[in-house]
This record gives C-alpha cells, structure tokens and sequence, in this order.
C-alpha cells in the first residue's frame, strides 16, 4: 500500500510528498539495466517506483519479487494504475487509460478503480484531469519535454524527418541521419535556450529541498560548471578544476562533522 505523508511546509519537498506527479515515464533505457543487473529468478529487488516503466520491464525479468518505493505518493499510484491496468484491461484498454490512444480513458478507470489501494485510489480521485488529458503526458517533466516539442520541434522539422528518425534501425544511417538533418544550427539554439541547467530545478527549489533533509547539509554551488561538473567554456578552468574543487569542499565538509 501506498503511503500518503502530509507536509507542512510550502517547500520543493512539500511539493514532492504532496504529490505532483514529475514523471509520466521513465526516460532510461530499461535495456541498459536489464543487462547491468542480470536478474535471475532467485532475486528480491528492490527500485524507486518513479513511472513505473522499469519495475514493469524488470518484473518480466521474473525475479522472486520487486520491492518498490518512492518518496512521492503520485509515483506510487501512478504504478498502481499500471499494474491494476495490465491485470484488467486488454491491450487496447491499457492505452487508452494511459491517453496513447484514442478512447475513454474515465471508462476505463472505472474498471481498473477497484483494485487500487485506498491511496492510489484518492489520488487518482483528486487528479482525474490527469485521465482525462492523457497519463502519459501530465508528469512535469512530461509537460516541460512536450511543450518543446510542440513549440519548437514541430516549427523546426517536418514530421516525415522525426518519423524517419524512429523508423531508421540502422545505427549508422541514424547517426547521419541525426548529424546532417535533425541538429540544424537553428535547432541547436532552441534546444540549448530551452533545456537550461536551471529549467527544472532552480537554486531556490533546491534550497528548499535540502533544508527538509535532516542531519548536516551544507550546500556548495560550484558556480564556473554546470550540473555534470563540466565547466563553463567562459570560465577558463577545467575539468580536472572543477574535481579539484569538488574534492577540496568534501574532505572540509567531512572534517567540519563532529568526531
């Protein structure tokens, strides 16, 4: 069962265990974890729920049991409506509910709306807009990512260019293809004024939110690099200054704490 936490303080932490739903999908390739994992039946997993889409891709793996968990009560519900969904609907069912394809996603709820958990159940109450918008596409990130591509992807490219980018499966002519046609310059400028380092997660909403951690926090902005510790070109220092620095502040930080 889900569990819901009431905060009581208007912060980005607050925000979380309210639960606004950040991500409709898991945007890592389940591949990837599939082959660094290497389940075997005999093991008990244990995920962060996010979107679900991992859980789900491992379960297939049929390991003994998964465990997952999330800080955000919408996560968790969102993975209970999927997997409520897969055990009652048809395929056809699933994607509608989820708004992927065209339908009665509300019918479709209803349905499912049973065997969810007292919790899930309330929140999907509370946020039937969701359902009724499309799943899929309501998570934050989802919106931020979608509203890209409605704004600036689909005045800058024709859409034969992003179906061929789909339907290409040779890695080579992808490549290319991505290289001579998809990264115009004009692309590129959109794409970087977009996806700034600050769009999803300004200092102030990581201020609140390490405040809500408990124990020793001290916060450092390593103000000549960006979130991957690469340095700012302006800057003048590099990659092996920027570590040095990282370094520096960890071993006072760890120093600073009481014996």
């Amino acid at each position: 069962m889900s569990a819901c936490l009431a905060p009581t303080r208007p912060t980005a932490a607050a925000q979380v265990l309210a639960g606004e739903l950040r991500y409709s999908r898991v945007w890592e390739d389940h591949a990837l974890l599939e082959h660094g994992l290497a389940i075997t039946p005999k093991d008990e997993v244990l995920m962060i729920a996010s979107a679900g889409c991992n859980v789900l891709n491992l379960l297939l793996r049929e390991p003994r049991r998964i465990v997952a968990i999330d800080l955000n009560p919408s996560q968790t519900a969102l993975l209970e409506l999927k997997i409520a969904a897969a055990r009652t609907l048809d395929h056809a069912g699933f994607l509608e509910l989820l708004g992927l394809r065209r339908g009665h996603a509300l019918r479709r709820y209803d349905a499912v709306r049973r065997l969810l958990s007292w919790d899930a159940r309330t929140w999907w109450d509370a946020n039937i807009w969701m359902l009724a918008h499309g799943v899929e596409r309501t998570g934050r990130l989802d919106r931020f990512i979608g509203e890209f591509q409605q704004n600036h992807v689909a005045r800058l490219h024709r859409p034969e260019l992003i179906d061929r980018l789909f339907t290409t499966t040779d890695l080579i002519a992808r490549q290319r293809l991505v290289d001579t046609e998809l990264l115009t310059p004009e692309f590129i400028r959109e794409f970087l004024a977009y996806f700034t380092r600050d769009s999803l997660a300004g200092r102030e909403a990581l201020t609140d939110a390490v405040k809500a951690i408990k124990g020793p926090v001290t916060m450092h902005w390593l103000e000549s690099a960006d979130h991957g510790y690469r340095p700012k070109k302006s800057s003048g220092r590099t990659v092996d200054d920027v570590a040095a620095e990282v370094a520096d502040v960890s071993v006072q930080w760890v120093q600073s704490l009481p014996a």
